[in-house]
């Protein structure tokens, strides 16, 4: 009994338990409130407002909160409120979160920070917001929906903007009103509801003005809306951007891309399997991941890296150890996500996506491998992507770059010397050669004088020799050689008397035999 008793009383507590930890998440702790907001610290100088704890209709929110800058409002602050009409978001805030004001379906005020760099998906999908708004210049990134199902009839463009989620006007009178060609935003194709949902659509053609094209114009994954399964498509020259899944499941066999585009959006162009042809621009710098996944072109290679073009796109099962192939430039996020350990990547890549290796997924995060490591060649990009992402990473050189000859010590007519050639990157010695020694100076003739034996010419010693050579001649005639010695002098024992001679004399060593003076040492023998 006393078993049974135990059991059920433990059965509660868990359940409790469970239920504070669903109703009270992990974070809770993290953070404080401040009069009617409730925030996190983001970092030792910024904050997040996490959720707005009033009643105000109209609601001014703070700068600064506890200590440090306002720079973000957070996911859901303001969600289902059903009083606010009015909001004032000041100039420290750069990003509003997702949902953040998500059907607060009387609010139709929003004074925008002049600081703003995103909004987030459905920041405010739902509300009431005045025909008009304006936004700031700064503005980088608008979500998917963020102001659908609003009365929103005209918005600026800001020349700033790079990426946009699915039509953040959706079913406002600023999509509503363009029903032919697409639905565009400024210079961004940011929807797309010409064709009757779920079924086959032909050949589309973007505006040539156009420079981005939002997330999932043509594969929408919002309520109501099922994709657009296009057979061609003609993307001109202007276009910059490609939004994530922008192109998913359709149906076309081939794909150019003008020399315009610099980057293709997290699967962009996926699940294409009938895609068998791609032509990438040569000005590319980003691919998102999985952007080609489950395409005819990805398809049909055998190997474990799969490569578009001159850029790896995704890779399955690879070696632990792996050394990226010549000719390639690029490199798209999470190709090799999970392995190998150790990756050689040479400086012939210049464009490496984020996550591109070095990371494994853990739900929907990415994590480091922590056994990692990077192989790569100073100040290359691979190496630069190494140290922003705090990956392990080895340097290596491939000698390329070899300097001319550089001289160690001089050769000499009594030594040969010393050169040397050296990578220009490290620094290492490439090639070492000796210097051949030099040939020995003409010796310099001192005098020519008779003595009771014969003539006797004498000379400097001449440095490195390591002996002479001595020569005689008539007047008129050929020099001949008379013979050798290591000494500074040498005695002509067969000169006739009464003639004239002229005497010369070369210096020999390793290198070969010196020069000599022509004009030679002049004497009548007696």
């Amino acid at each position: 009994m006393k078993k049974t008793e135990k059991k059920f009383f433990l059965l509660p507590s868990l359940f409790f338990f469970l239920f504070l930890l669903f109703v009270f998440p992990s974070n809770a702790a993290e953070t404080n409130v401040s009069g009617s907001f409730e925030y996190r610290t983001l970092n030792t100088k910024n904050a997040e407002i996490v959720r707005y704890l009033g009643n105000g209709e109209s609601v001014k929110i703070p700068e600064t909160i506890g200590g440090k800058a306002v720079s973000k409002i957070g996911e859901k602050a303001f969600f289902e409120n059903d009083v606010l009409s009015s909001v004032s978001i000041p100039d420290s805030v750069t990003e509003i979160g997702k949902s953040a004001f998500e059907k607060c379906e009387l609010l139709s005020t929003v004074i925008f920070s002049k600081s703003l760099k995103k909004i987030g998906e459905r920041a405010f999908f739902s509300c009431s917001i005045f025909s008009a708004i304006n936004l700031p210049d700064t503005v980088e990134e608008v979500g998917a929906l963020a102001f659908s199902k609003t009365e929103v009839a005209f918005v600026n463009f800001p020349k700033s903007l790079k990426r946009i989620g699915y039509n953040p006007f959706d079913d406002t009178p600023f999509s509503n009103n363009q029903n032919i060609g697409g639905i565009y935003w400024g210079t961004w194709l940011i929807g797309f509801e010409d064709f009757p949902h779920g079924t086959d659509g032909e050949e589309f053609s973007i505006r040539k003005t156009t420079i981005g094209i939002a997330d999932n114009v043509f594969s929408p994954v919002t309520e109501g809306h099922n994709p657009y399964y296009l057979r061609e498509i003609e993307i001109p020259n202007g276009v910059k951007y490609i939004g994530k899944y922008a192109f998913s499941k359709s149906r076309f066999s081939s794909l150019f891309l003008p020399d315009s585009v610099l980057s293709i959006g997290s699967g962009a162009f996926s699940d294409c399997t009938a895609l068998k042809t791609v032509v990438l621009s040569k000005n590319l710098n980003f691919i998102g991941e999985k952007a080609f996944e489950n395409t005819a072109v990805v398809n049909s290679q055998k190997g474990e890296i799969k490569y578009i073009g001159n850029w790896i796109v995704q890779s399955e099962n690879t070696a632990q150890t792996l050394k990226i192939k010549d000719g390639i430039v690029g490199i798209a996020s999470a190709s090799f996500l999970g392995s190998p350990e150790e990756l050689t990547v040479l400086k012939g890549v210049k464009y490496i996506s984020p996550n591109a290796f070095g990371y494994y997924k853990k739900g929907s995060s990415f994590q480091k491998i922590s056994s990692f490591k990077l192989k790569c060649e100073k100040n290359s990009a691979a190496h630069k992507f190494a140290k922003s992402s705090a990956l392990s990473f080895e340097i290596i050189c491939l000698h390329e770059r070899v300097s001319g000859w550089k001289t160690d010590r001089k050769a000499t007519a009594s030594a040969s010397g010393l050169r040397h050639k050296e990578c220009l990157d490290c620094k290492k010695v490439m090639q070492k050669e000796k210097i051949p020694m030099k040939k020995c100076a003409a010796p310099v003739l001192l005098k020519a004088e008779n003595l009771k034996n014969g003539v006797r010419i004498t000379w400097k010693k001449t440095d490195g020799a390591k002996y002479y050579i001595v020569y005689r001649r008539t007047a008129g005639g050929s020099w001949k050689r008379l013979g050798t010695t290591q000494k500074r002098y040498f005695i002509d024992q067969s000169a006739k008397s009464g003639t004239r001679y002229a005497y010369t004399v070369r210096a020999k060593n390793p290198a070969g035999v010196s020069a000599y003076n022509r004009k030679g040492l002049l004497i009548t023998a007696r």
